[in-house]
């Protein structure tokens, strides 16, 4: 359930700080667990080396930002609109993107182990979205990926 998404590893006042950035370099490889960042509205689309662990990004508008080499494992990217976003390098490791939309996300060398792509209800978009490199994906997932990319 959501209980997972309460404050996480930064004090209240932190996340404040965090969710009004107008930069994000003081944050690039600093691990950041068990977010609620629903709601957020990145100020800049250069989030490379962002360690949002175990967050709640259901929904969020990230269309074309910079996320490479980050570390979204285990979070919640349902619904979230990721389209020519660049994820490359990163690790994706248990990340949930059903229903997310990313057209034209690049995926190439990624860590893909426990990715959920669909689930019972719903798949993302992956039109033009590309894969080379990236690795682990369960069989279900790799087939619904080869027949919607």
């Amino acid at each position: 359930g959501d209980e997972r998404f309460t404050s996480g590893s930064i004090r209240p006042e932190q996340l404040e700080r965090f969710l009004g950035a107008s930069g994000y370099d003081k944050y690039r490889g600093r691990v950041m667990l068990g977010l609620d960042l629903r709601g957020w509205a990145p100020a800049k689309r250069d989030l490379r080396r962002m360690y949002l662990k175990n967050c709640d990004l259901r929904g969020l508008s990230l269309a074309g930002a910079d996320l490479r080499e980050s570390n979204l494992s285990l979070s919640d990217l349902r619904g979230a609109d990721l389209r020519g976003a660049d994820l490359s390098g990163s690790d994706l490791e248990g990340v949930n993107f059903s229903g997310a939309d990313l057209t034209d996300t690049d995926l190439s060398d990624t860590a893909l182990s426990a990715t959920r792509f669909v689930d019972d209800t719903e798949g993302a978009l992956l039109t033009g979205a590309n894969f080379d490199g990236s690795y682990g994906l369960v069989e279900e997932q790799e087939d619904f990926v080869r027949s919607h990319t």
